[in-house]
């Protein structure tokens, strides 16, 4: 009621037809939510779940070690290296950094598709003096910035094994990608001729 998405977008009352647009907003989600919760408790029972979200999982999560699975489809991806043509060998050196990162930061997709890295350090990736990579993002910036994220930002080490790969996909592989500038981690290819003079967005798919 007061965190939700309509609450927070009164500017939305402007898109209701005419007759719709009279009262206090808070008045108006505060009475569908009513509405919403008397549906919810008149349907109770009729809904079944088709689909148990966990399903596709269970093969790897009732594994002894489900984190074997993760090194096998690393493996499997190494050996599928598309060696010979320039453009294959960059999204698959992409793709390989994602599965990795997602291994050592298992961050929201959200996250991961807005992550940001520039040469500067001032992306939410960047490496030290050191040599090691890391990873930050401000609290306000997560899902649950008003739950379990807290009030500390989000800083972390990437995992050492994924270093190597990461570099290799930041300077020789991503200019590839880059067909406009982006401080974007994770650039898609183009998928047509009209996708050349678009710029680059955070990946939804």
């Amino acid at each position: 009621p007061v965190e939700g998405y309509f609450p927070q977008s009164p500017s939305l009352r402007e898109t209701l037809p005419e007759r719709y647009r009279n009262g206090s907003w808070d008045d108006m989600c505060e009475r569908q939510m009513k509405y919403c919760r008397r549906l919810t408790q008149s349907l109770r029972g009729q809904i079944q779940m088709h689909r148990d979200p966990f399903e596709p999982l269970n093969g790897v999560l009732n594994l002894p070690e489900p984190m074997e699975a993760v090194v096998d489809m690393v493996q499997r991806m190494r050996a599928q290296r598309p060696i010979g043509n320039p453009l294959l060998e960059a999204v698959w050196s992409r793709d390989l950094v994602l599965v990795k990162l997602i291994a050592s930061n298992p961050l929201r997709h959200r996250n991961l598709a807005h992550m940001t890295w520039r040469a500067d350090n001032t992306g939410n990736l960047y490496q030290k003096g050191d040599g090691s990579w890391h990873i930050r993002w401000k609290t306000v910036y997560f899902k649950n910035a008003k739950g379990a994220a807290g009030d500390l930002d989000y800083n972390a080490e990437v995992h050492a094994s994924v270093w190597s790969d990461l570099e290799r996909y930041l300077f020789k592989h991503r200019p590839l990608l880059l067909r406009s500038p982006s401080d974007l981690l994770f650039l898609c290819k183009a998928k047509g001729p009209e996708d050349l003079k678009r710029p680059h967005v955070p990946w939804d798919d």
